[in-house]
């Protein structure tokens, strides 16, 4: 008897074991999953067929304040984290459009607004991932510190811009502000110029024709000569361009350019051809001239 009882009880602690396994592995998977989403420093909410919410884990409550009795659905959790209708409505619709076509292993990324249960709003990055059993695995990461910074970078780029342009704008000023300086200058030569061609030059061209002696006549030739090196850039341009050139240089080049012979110009400066003719090879040398087949006075005519 004893035998058959052994024999007849043996069949039912069978399946008794089984179930007893499988348990302790569901459990141990749970742990598992549990243990896991609790370190992981993203905020985890796991969503079943139904839009319930089976299971949130710590970190999601750290960041948003809510827990599954505040959102146990769906529609409970985006009363809450969207209270605005049209901001909601927006959410929504990107929601439902994307996950119309939502296949197991896809992950769905978006970053939206999510008011939290203390009333801050933060941006969050949202990756909703499609589990083998339809449940959606979803992750929450708070972006809001990453686009307060992109957002200042880009305030700053915006702050730059307008400094830049305002560069521009006071250098375009400054342009237009040195162009009148110069037509000032311009006008005032002109003024300067004409007043010594009406009431120097006339009177110089009476005494020339006087009864003068050679040596006045020379020195008035040499004052005209003056008086048309100061009313021509060019004397100012020899100055600026050739600092090395001696004050006798200056003067022979620019009798040069007046189409003065050697003796000529030794009759005016009251030397001999020979000093006039080292001083026209010195500018020649000094305005590298010298082997050029160029002829001088044109050279010095070009600088006018």
């Amino acid at each position: 008897m004893e035998d058959i009882m052994k024999t007849v009880d043996r069949p039912t602690d069978e399946p008794v074991t089984s179930i007893s396994q499988a348990e302790k592995a569901l459990h141990a998977e749970q742990h598992r999953f549990q243990t896991l989403t609790e370190n992981i420093p993203l905020g985890i909410a796991l969503i079943d067929k139904n839009g319930s919410y089976t299971y949130i884990n710590s970190i999601f409550t750290e960041m948003f304040g809510y827990d599954l009795s505040d959102v146990p659905n769906g529609r409970a959790w985006f009363l809450k984290a969207y209270p605005d209708p049209s901001y909601r409505k927006k959410v929504i619709s990107t929601w439902l459009s994307d996950f119309e076509y939502f296949r197991p292993g896809e992950q769905k990324p978006w970053i939206f607004r999510v008011t939290c249960k203390d009333g801050a709003v933060k941006n969050i990055h949202f990756l909703s991932i499609q589990l083998e059993t339809g449940e959606i695995l979803v992750t929450y990461e708070d972006f809001t510190q990453l686009i307060t910074t992109r957002e200042a970078l880009a305030v700053r780029e915006l702050e730059l811009e307008l400094k830049t342009k305002s560069l521009e704008e006071a250098n375009t000023a400054l342009r237009v502000l040195l162009k009148l300086r110069g037509e000032d200058k311009k006008e005032l030569e002109e003024m300067f110029i004409a007043n010594i061609r009406e009431l120097v030059l006339p009177y110089l061209e009476k005494m020339k024709k006087g009864r003068l002696e050679t040596h006045q006549t020379a020195y008035l030739n040499i004052i005209e000569e003056n008086l048309n090196d100061i009313m021509s850039p060019f004397l100012q341009k020899m100055m600026i361009q050739y600092a090395n050139f001696t004050p006798t240089e200056i003067q022979v080049a620019n009798l040069i350019k007046a189409g003065k012979t050697s003796k000529e110009i030794a009759d005016l400066l009251n030397v001999s051809p020979g000093t006039v003719d080292t001083h026209r090879n010195n500018v020649r040398e000094k305005l590298g001239l010298n082997n050029r087949k160029i002829n001088l006075r044109t050279y010095l005519l070009s600088l006018a």
